[in-house]
């Protein structure tokens, strides 16, 4: 009986570091998976590159996101606020995003949070942890060869259609503006 109590305690000092090990590397799985899937794909940082490659003005180090701005993603919605550059008709637009794709769309924002823009990523862009005179955007939610952004200012929200060209480079389609409500 004697020599089972001395030997416990060495088992028990054997096995704290094994333990806490596991432990540690249970939590940074944890962690990891949280993360998952949102990240800004390959696509989106396309999307960035070819939309903002003449920028001079630094783009926000994360990007902004607004479940709200959901409500926003309906036909009547995306009519009604059209602006310039518009180089499709609205029946254009109809056969690009059909109903469902809509769908999708406000179900990604809805589940949108903030994710960090990685520098290395961004070729020609710098990156700045200031709000002010840096260029605000949504994470790009990218459908095959359609994608949507969102633009925060101050002054207005425009939100751009993309569509991929025969080069594979990103260009707007259609324009549409978040209406702000000015207190």
């Amino acid at each position: 009986m004697k020599d089972l109590i001395i030997k416990m305690p060495r088992v028990t000092l054997v096995t704290r570091p094994i333990i806490f090990f596991c432990l540690v590397i249970s939590i940074i799985s944890c962690s990891a998976l949280k993360t998952e899937g949102t990240e800004i794909s390959d696509d989106g940082y396309k999307l960035i590159n070819d939309f903002y490659t003449e920028s001079r003005i630094p783009l926000y180090y994360k990007t902004v996101e607004s479940p709200s701005w959901d409500q926003l993603i309906v036909y009547d919605s995306i009519f009604d606020k059209v602006s310039y550059p518009v180089k499709i008709s609205d029946q254009d637009l109809k056969e690009i995003l059909s109903k469902d794709d809509l769908i999708q769309i406000r179900s990604e924002i809805q589940h949108s949070s903030p994710v960090k823009i990685y520098p290395n990523f961004v070729k020609s862009l710098s990156l700045s942890r200031k709000k002010g005179n840096s260029i605000i955007i949504s994470k790009p939610i990218i459908l095959d060869s359609v994608a949507l952004l969102r633009q925060i200012g101050e002054l207005s929200v425009p939100i751009y259609i993309f569509k991929k060209n025969s080069k594979n480079a990103w260009e707007i389609q259609y324009t549409f503006y978040q209406k702000l409500i000015l207190e």
